[in-house]
């Protein structure tokens, strides 16, 4: 199931985005599990790059914060298709420190993978979000949780967490 997030459409100007009229806005499907979201543009990645558009965007479901794309063709009807890439989840670690380390910070979340736990990120979850942010063209990924304790760090590109 999806519900519509109403969003501003992308400006022609990055120095002048102009004002938005109610009558503008566009309808961005997204899972109706998503408690919050985030977005930000990115290049396209498909082959027509003039004639598309794409956002990256973050949502928190209660328990994993899932990162998605969004595309669409921009003179075709058919609006935005939404696919889910990878959830980031701070209780399984793929932990860009030796193993032997102990890591230099109190806490470390981590993104999904197919390494095996970091012992440090035992018990670590996303039942609490604040706030996620996307970084210019989507890159990284700031979760802000645990009532606002801890500030979590992805990067996107090479899925390692940042700290």
């Amino acid at each position: 199931r999806t519900r519509l997030l109403w969003m501003a459409p992308f400006s022609h100007s990055e120095s002048d985005p102009g004002i938005v009229e109610t009558g503008d806005l566009e309808p961005l499907p997204v899972p109706s599990s998503w408690l919050r979201v985030a977005a930000e543009r990115v290049r396209c990645s498909s082959a027509r790059l003039a004639s598309c558009e794409e956002l990256r965007l973050a949502g928190w479901d209660g328990s994993e914060v899932i990162v998605a794309t969004a595309r669409r063709d921009k003179g075709l009807s058919r609006g935005w298709r939404v696919r889910p890439r990878l959830a980031l989840r701070p209780e399984v670690a793929r932990c860009s420190l030796n193993r032997s380390q102990s890591p230099p910070w109190p806490r470390v979340s981590a993104m999904f993978s197919l390494d095996p736990p970091c012992s440090y990120a035992q018990g670590a979850n996303y039942s609490d979000v604040q706030a996620i942010h996307l970084s210019f063209e989507g890159r990284v990924a700031m979760v802000l949780h645990s009532g606002g304790r801890f500030l979590d760090g992805w990067d996107l590109v090479d899925g390692v967490q940042l700290g």
